[in-house]
């Protein structure tokens, strides 16, 4: 299980998507996210915490985990995963 955490800066923001992809020991975590116009965007901290079940194909070893971010600052974390 891979945990997100963090926070959005309005509450017009929410997750639309995340998708996970596996290449050559790297687990790319890419967040979609949606801006919804319909209600109010005033400034607030919205904090989140998301969970996502990796497949099968996630075998126990010693990953790069690249988290991409809206600002353009991606994660990127040595994991080792058991």
């Amino acid at each position: 299980v891979l945990a997100i955490t963090g926070s959005f800066g309005d509450r017009c923001s929410d997750f639309e998507d995340i998708k996970v992809n596996v290449a050559n020991d790297v687990i790319i975590v890419q967040p979609v996210l949606e801006r919804k116009a319909d209600i109010s965007c005033a400034p607030e901290k919205v904090r989140f915490l998301k969970t996502i079940e990796l497949n099968e194909n996630v075998k126990a070893g010693m990953y790069m985990l690249h988290v991409r971010s809206l600002n353009g600052q991606a994660i990127n974390k040595l994991v080792d995963l058991e």
